[in-house]
């Protein structure tokens, strides 16, 4: 043989050569390879000989001659003399090209019907989707099992929507945002651990395939736990990832190789069959580990807050973000009535602000999910690693009317001259203020406090979640204290029972008449009747018009007259902008700002001139009566046909924009009297088209400032305190 180094290692010379003999023809040499300990080399003494050196230029042309002849032979030397730096993947290559067949064990032969294992790990292509990666538990990294593929298809999707290394967190929000596996769940527990295997045995001396995959497998997957601060942990879970990708290819094409399983002894064979399948696993429980290690956010608390801007209810959210750093991005999933409505935005700051759903009275529970997903990517071909942990979590609820029972020894002190008392029995005094019946609808508790100097009267109080305050109505015909609480969905209403059994009735609507005062564009607001106009004053319509909003979505507007008199009306609209009344007042006009005290509402107009009204009064104005139950409210006699001869719009103010009215059988019945002065009142009644259709009249009052139903009967009362009575039954 003449022999030639081709390449070294520190313990190894490597010759390839041609060998001849004498039985073969001496011009078709035989490639072969020959590997050396250096100890074993033997050093030249002395200079070739000259035929040493004729012979020497003989067989090169020989030599060349047969690795052309040869070219597969040679692929397979020359890939072997750079076995050792190879990657794991290009040493899997060679090994499904069948380079590797094992060296025999006399300790472990092959079982002599050994086949190679086509059993589908669940990895994929990466390795990484094995039976753990469902997202579940803080899971979601490399898209999971449930959807989005490996790590691999995850880099090769965000390099195609253009990538990079600052912005891929965002991107593959945005790629795989919708996918099941990324959507914040709550842990599951991942399926059992495949059995162990034992330590790794090292490989026999002179197999360095074996050796290969011994290195390949025997790598510190676990190092990145290890790492004190969040990036280093995350390059370094990047690299664990690339090994466990590359260990898995390479194992697997040793168990799928029909070559190297035939000369694979049976039980390194079963080894690394079971170690495939732990490689799987573990590579499939990185990403959840890494998530739940550094990206948990399940111990913090989500603000989540309702505010009104513009008139206009508002969520926002706010939390802390784990880390600044742009390999993570804090990802937002908002929940309404337990239905996901925003799936996974990102957020590069702490709050977030959207439109919140109007006020229903069949509530509203709001709540965000707040995660924190980190990525990042690299190898050859390229691989992204990103994970996402459980989430910190907030919720604002509005419940739908529900009586509950409450401790009032825990409510502030209630106001001077009122007393909780709930009765344990309607016919006794005794109380018990710790199981207190109470009305909830929305954020609001309605408490029934009794008059320590009024047993006549109830007043309910409503507070807010924060215990403030909001609130107080008051109603006649309850003895001392409350003894219950129920309420007609059907009907919505609720009823306070007391002493006596004796009781009053509210309406959902009344209820939720809490006020609160904000500004909204007049521009988006529907074309006012006639003879009005939206202004503050010189300004006309405006984005920032001062209006009045109850909970329930009713909204009061103070519009100007077109002909500039001293009065204002005031229109309300429902949550659907749809005009439901008016009622004016004298006094100002070119309402600028607005304020509410206690139960009142106050418009400042022109010069500072300002005008009072109550809550009940706007709220009289919203309610759509029952056609068959007699309803006294008050109604805008500006906006009414003009009066018949002989009588005139008068009541006991100068005011005829509040004008008491009784809605009864669908028809609206004003009092009015006569221009003669006498003592009469004619009720008329208009239907909905402001047509006349009915008219009765009654001896004995004029200037009506008063609409009482009172059984089969309904009064007006005037001046003087002086009434006619009609019976319902002709109305």
């Amino acid at each position: 043989m003449k022999a030639f180094r081709l390449g070294h290692r520190p313990s190894v010379l490597m010759l390839l050569g041609a060998s001849t003999s004498p039985s073969e023809d001496r011009q078709s040499p035989r490639l072969c390879l020959t590997r050396l300990p250096l100890a074993r080399t033997f050093q030249r003494t002395s200079p070739p000989s000259g035929t040493a050196l004729h012979n020497f230029w003989k067989i090169r042309s020989l030599i060349v001659k047969g690795l052309w002849d040869n070219k597969d032979k040679l692929a397979e030397v020359v890939a072997l003399i750079a076995l050792e730096k190879l990657t794991a993947q290009a040493i899997a290559n060679l090994i499904c090209r069948d380079y590797y067949k094992p060296s025999p064990d006399s300790s472990d032969p092959p079982d002599s019907d050994q086949e190679t294992d086509e059993t589908d790990d669940g990895g994929g292509s990466d390795g990484d989707t094995g039976p753990s990666s469902d997202g579940g538990g803080g899971g979601g990294g490399g898209g999971g099992g449930g959807g989005g593929g490996g790590g691999g298809a995850a880099a090769a999707a965000a390099a195609d929507a253009g990538a990079t290394e600052e912005s891929l967190p965002s991107v593959l929000l945005s790629l795989f945002g919708a996918v099941p596996a990324l959507v914040p769940s709550q842990p599951t527990d991942p399926p059992a651990h495949p059995p162990t295997p034992g330590p790794l045995s090292p490989p026999s001396a002179g197999d360095p395939f074996a050796q290969q995959i011994y290195d390949a497998l025997n790598k510190d997957f676990g190092r990145w736990s290890d790492c004190k601060d969040y990036k280093t942990a995350l390059d370094t879970a990047l690299q664990c990832s690339l090994e466990y990708r590359d260990a898995i290819a390479l194992i697997r094409k040793v168990v799928t190789n029909p070559t190297t399983v035939a000369s694979l002894g049976q039980k390194r064979f079963e080894d690394y069959k079971l170690r495939r399948a732990n490689l799987v696993y573990d590579f499939s429980q990185l990403r959840p580990r890494f998530a739940a290690q550094w990206l948990d956010m399940s111990k913090q608390v989500v603000s989540v807050d309702l505010v009104l801007n513009g008139g206009q209810r508002e969520l926002q959210v706010a939390w802390n973000p784990l880390y600044s750093d742009s390999s993570m991005v804090t990802a937002l999933t908002l929940y309404i009535n337990d239905t996901a409505q925003v799936e996974l935005r990102s957020y590069e700051g702490n709050t977030m602000t959207m439109s919140a759903p109007p006020f229903s009275l069949e509530g509203l529970r709001l709540t965000a999910k707040v995660t924190a997903l980190a990525a990042t990517w690299g190898g050859d071909p390229k691989y992204a690693f990103f994970a996402q942990g459980e989430p910190a979590t907030g919720t604002y609820v509005e419940l739908p009317p529900t009586i509950s029972i409450m401790d009032a020894t825990k409510q502030p002190q209630p106001p001077q001259g009122l007393e909780y008392a709930h009765l344990i029995d309607p016919d006794r005094h005794e109380t018990d203020n710790t199981a207190y019946p109470v009305f909830q609808v929305g954020t609001y508790v309605y408490w029934a406090l009794a008059y320590t100097d009024n047993p006549t009267s109830l007043a309910v109080l409503a507070f807010d979640q924060d215990k403030n305050l909001i609130r107080k109505w008051t109603k006649n015909g309850v003895s001392y204290g409350v003894w219950n609480v129920t309420m007609d969905s059907s009907k919505k209403t609720v009823t306070f029972i007391g002493q006596g059994s004796r009781s009053v009735d509210f309406t959902f609507d009344e209820l939720l008449a809490i006020p609160f005062v904000t500004t909204a564009s007049s521009f988006l607001q529907p074309t006012p009747p006639d003879d009005l106009i939206y202004t503050k004053g010189t300004t006309g319509p405006s984005e920032t018009y001062p209006v009045v909003e109850f909970v329930l979505g009713y909204r009061f507007w103070a519009l100007a007259y077109r002909n500039n008199i001293v009065t204002f009306a005031i229109l309300a609209f429902d949550q659907n902008n749809k005009l439901l009344g008016r009622i004016s007042r004298d006094g100002t006009r070119y309402i600028s700002s607005i304020t509410l005290q206690e139960n009142e509402v106050t418009f400042v107009g022109q010069g500072g001139q300002i005008v009072t009204f109550t809550l009940d009064e706007l709220h009289s104005i919203t309610v759509v009566p029952d056609p068959l139950v007699p309803f006294v409210t008050i109604a805008d006699a500006h906006s009414q046909p003009d009066a018949p001869d002989g009588l005139v719009y008068l009541t006991g103010s100068e005011d005829i924009g509040s004008y008491p009215v009784l809605r009864y059988s669908g028809l609206t019945y004003w009092p009015l009297c006569y221009q003669s002065s006498q003592l009469t009142v004619a009720l008329l009644g208009y239907d909905a088209d402001m047509n006349m259709v009915k008219m009765h009249v009654e001896f004995g009052a004029r200037r009506i400032s008063r609409i009482v139903v009172e059984g089969p009967n309904v009064r007006c009362i005037g001046e003087s305190d002086l009434s006619v009575t009609f019976p319902l039954a002709e109305l």
